[in-house]
Order: structure tokens, then C-alpha cells, then sequence
């Protein structure tokens, strides 16, 4: 709701736009800050699929996304993803931990969904713009500019943009995301 109310304020007068993202690195309940302050690592799901964000990665796109705006977009990056028995692979290399799956809570979603099928005809890819990954940009239903890529021919074959269908973090990528939790937790 609030992101309709954003695209369609956008006037002459001013510029008004959105951001949406993954999970950001350790912040404020974090599954990061989770795992690296309790005794036993409990996991709810291990095939779950979660976005991840390192924190001055958020803030530049941010930033990017207001030079980037014409008015009523949403800007999303092209995020990685991994599942939480990868997160979980990666955090046991550092700190061995008892592992506990609970199952999943009632309305806990699977997989998170950043572009929706709806959403994809409206959406435009640009590419390498942003840390070499592109960003898409949903664009308001009254808008009629282009992009350089539609975003449909950049997710094919998936008709949506999910956390599962996301490029995935490798074993060494979630270790070096550790290590700067790390070092931005000191």
C-alpha cells in the first residue's frame, strides 16, 4: 500500500520513489545477530531462501536510486540469495553449535518474492550498475519510458523475481559476508 501511495505522489514538484530489498547484514534482528548471540542454532526451515544485503551496500543503493529516479519507480537490485542450511554451513565453519529445525511458523513465506509476476511487464533491467549486478525498476502504470533490458528477458526462464529462482551465494561468498558481519559488529 505504501509503495502505491509513493508512485502515485510523484508531481512536478517533487520526485517520489521506492526501495525494495532483502535482509540487511546485521541489523536490528537479523538472523545474523540471531545465530551469533544464541547457544544452538535453530532453523526453521533449511530449504528456505532469504535476500541478503551487507549494510553500506544498502546505503549506496539508496543514495544511487535517488539520482536514478524520474518519479513513482521502485527500485530493486539484483540481489543474491541463499538457504538458511547454507547460512547455517557458513556460520558452523566459524562456530560449532547444535543445529535445531522447528518447522516453519504459520505465515512464514518459503521463499521471498521482490518482483511479483504482476509487477514484471511494468518492470525494466539495467544492467551492471550496481556492485556488477543490475537493478530493476518497476515502473509506475502511467509511465511509458523504456529500459535497456525488459526485466521478463532478464529473469527467464522465472516470470518473477524470488529468492529462490536468485543467483545463490557460493560457500565462499557467505564466508566473506560473515567475516564483514564481523567486522561491522566491532
Amino acid at each position: 500500500l505504501a509503495e502505491s501511495i509513493v508512485s502515485n505522489s510523484s508531481d512536478y514538484r517533487f520526485t517520489a520513489f521506492s526501495v525494495r530489498y532483502g535482509n540487511v547484514v546485521g541489523s536490528t534482528g537479523s538472523v545474523f545477530d540471531v545465530f551469533d548471540t544464541s547457544n544452538e542454532y535453530n532453523v526453521t526451515n533449511p530449504d528456505m531462501t532469504r535476500y541478503w544485503f551487507r549494510p553500506s551496500s544498502a546505503v549506496s543503493f539508496v543514495l544511487d536510486s535517488f539520482g536514478r529516479a524520474c518519479g513513482g519507480e521502485i527500485f530493486v537490485p539484483q540481489l543474491k540469495s541463499s538457504t538458511m542450511e547454507d547460512l547455517v554451513s557458513a556460520f558452523l565453519r566459524r562456530k560449532k553449535k547444535k543445529v535445531n529445525i522447528t518447522g516453519s511458523r504459520p505465515g512464514e513465506k518459503v521463499h521471498e518474492k521482490m518482483i511479483s509476476e504482476d509487477e514484471i511487464d511494468d518492470t525494466i533491467f539495467i544492467p551492471s550498475v550496481y556492485e556488477d549486478r543490475g537493478v530493476f525498476a518497476i515502473l509506475p502504470k502511467s509511465n511509458e519510458r523504456g529500459g535497456s533490458v525488459s526485466a521478463r528477458t532478464a529473469l527467464y526462464p522465472y516470470y518473477e523475481f524470488t529468492s529462490q529462482g536468485a543467483e545463490r551465494y557460493t560457500s565462499e561468498e557467505l564466508g566473506i559476508l560473515l567475516d564483514e558481519y564481523y567486522q561491522f559488529k566491532k
